[in-house]
C-alpha cells in the first residue's frame, strides 16, 4: 500500500525545488551589485568630482534603503 504524502510536504518540495534556487540566484546578484559600487568607488568620484562626504552620504543612503527594502523579502 503507498502512502500519499501531506499537501504541505509536497508544497514544501516544490518551493525547495523552485523558488530556493531562484532566490539564491537573487542574493548572488544583489552582493554582487553591492561588491561593484566599491570598487567602482574610486574612478566614479574622479570622473564626477565627488568628495568623500558626499560618496559616503550616497553609500549611506543605499545601505538604508537596501536594508529598508530587505525587512519585507524576509
Amino acid at each position: 500500500m503507498t502512502e500519499t504524502a501531506h499537501p504541505s510536504q509536497t508544497a514544501l518540495a516544490a518551493v525547495r525545488r523552485r523558488l530556493i534556487p531562484f532566490l539564491f540566484l537573487l542574493y548572488v546578484v544583489a552582493d554582487l551589485d553591492r561588491v561593484n559600487v566599491g570598487f567602482a568607488a574610486h574612478e566614479m568620484n574622479r570622473d564626477l568630482g565627488l568628495s568623500a562626504a558626499v560618496y559616503g552620504l550616497g553609500s549611506g543612503i543605499f545601505f538604508v534603503s537596501d536594508t529598508l527594502f530587505e525587512i519585507p523579502a524576509t
